[in-house]
């Protein structure tokens, strides 16, 4: 069976080029015929041509056309105004302070709706915040109502002082301890409670002659207790007009005794100027400032030997620290305060057991070996 094959297509025409030279010596090859271009086949509104396809053209729009883009620019203006009036409102909650739930989203003033239980729960826990500021302010109020009344109350009549016990004053008068201290006002009033014990008042007791320390202590509602610790009297210091300072250890003028008076048993000493009570005695005319405290330390120490009395104590230009005991006309040559106690207790066991009334001077600056010196008998 013989089958017939269809014939090869046909190779399209080449475009001559003008770029290519024919070969020299030979002849140019000639091309193939060009076959025309068919007509497209949608009608004759894009005629081929040498310039190319002519430009589509529209027919132009009739009544509906332009009454239907009319239509579609209102509703478009009319889309702009409620877009423009809700971001207005949006804008306007926002500066009023109104904390809505919001999630931006990618379109202008979408929101998502909050479900009616969170809002509630979140209603409520404003209500609750609200509440504790309320309790708070309140308490805040009561606490400073109750500070006011208070302070009121303390410093009014109400809290004075009624009653004062005074415990280790035995030199100094209840009634003087109060006037200084403050608790007995002028008028005869009292004071309150609240000003007792304070700094100035302390000041004052201390300043008094007898006084060496005091402390307050205040029992609520109307008590205050004070306790005074009170110094201790070392020696005499005599005056020229015949009065005498009883003095502490510091040289403190404690009380003065008038002459004619009686002295307390205290070692007694000379060549030192009186002074007004609760102040300090001085040094007198050619004893140094120095030996002053000398004095009172060796009047200490002989206060403590009771049994030795009629001690008295000068300063020495020659000898230093001297004394005469008993009555004795032998001199006690001391030296310096330094063993001062040592010293004494010598001399008292030099009293009870030789007759001092026969020595002239007994020298007690080295207490261990004690130098006496018999009177010389005509």
């Amino acid at each position: 069976m013989n089958r017939t094959l269809p014939p090869p297509p046909a190779r399209p025409a080449q475009r001559p080029s003008s770029a290519r030279r024919p070969v020299t010596g030979t002849a140019a090859p000639t091309a193939p015929a060009r076959a025309p271009i068919p007509p497209p086949p949608w009608g004759p509104l894009h005629r081929a041509s040498e310039a190319g396809p002519a430009p589509l053209r529209r027919p132009a729009p009739g009544r509906r056309e332009r009454a239907s883009a009319q239509r579609v620019s209102r509703r478009e203006r009319a889309s702009a105004q409620r877009v423009s009036r809700r971001e207005r409102a949006s804008a306007q909650r926002v500066s009023k302070g109104a904390r809505a739930s919001r999630d931006e989203a990618p379109g202008r003033g979408s929101r998502i709706p909050v479900d009616p239980r969170f809002r509630r729960r979140w209603v409520e826990a404003r209500r609750q915040e609200g509440r504790r500021r309320l309790k708070v302010l309140l308490a805040g109020a009561g606490s400073l109502a109750l500070v006011g009344l208070g302070y009121a109350a303390l410093h009014s009549s109400i809290f004075a002082v009624k009653d004062v016990v005074v415990i280790g004053a035995h030199r100094t008068p209840v009634a003087q301890l109060e006037e200084a201290a403050g608790i007995l006002v002028p008028g005869g009033g009292r004071q309150l409670m609240v000003d007792a014990g304070s700094a100035a008042s302390v000041r004052a007791v201390e300043a008094l002659p007898w006084v060496d320390t005091v402390s307050f202590r205040k029992q609520w509602p109307w008590t205050v207790v004070v306790r005074v610790t009170e110094r201790t009297p070392v020696a005499v210091v005599q005056g020229a007009a015949g009065a005498s300072d009883i003095v502490d250890a510091t040289g403190r003028s404690l009380e003065e005794v008038p002459a004619g008076e009686p002295v307390p048993a205290l070692p007694v000493i000379k060549g030192a100027l009186q002074a007004a009570p609760g102040h300090h005695v001085l040094p007198g005319r050619g004893m140094p400032s120095g030996q002053l405290g000398t004095l009172l330390a060796s009047a200490a120490a002989a206060a403590r030997v009771p049994t030795l009395t009629g001690v008295q104590l000068a300063w020495s230009a020659t000898q230093g620290l001297v004394a005469h005991a008993g009555g004795w006309p032998a001199t006690v040559v001391l030296g310096n305060a330094s063993q001062a106690a040592e010293k004494f207790a010598v001399l008292q066991e030099l009293a009870s057991t030789a007759p001092l009334a026969q020595y002239s001077q007994v020298d007690l600056t080295v207490p261990g070996h004690p130098a006496l010196t018999p009177l010389q008998r005509p």
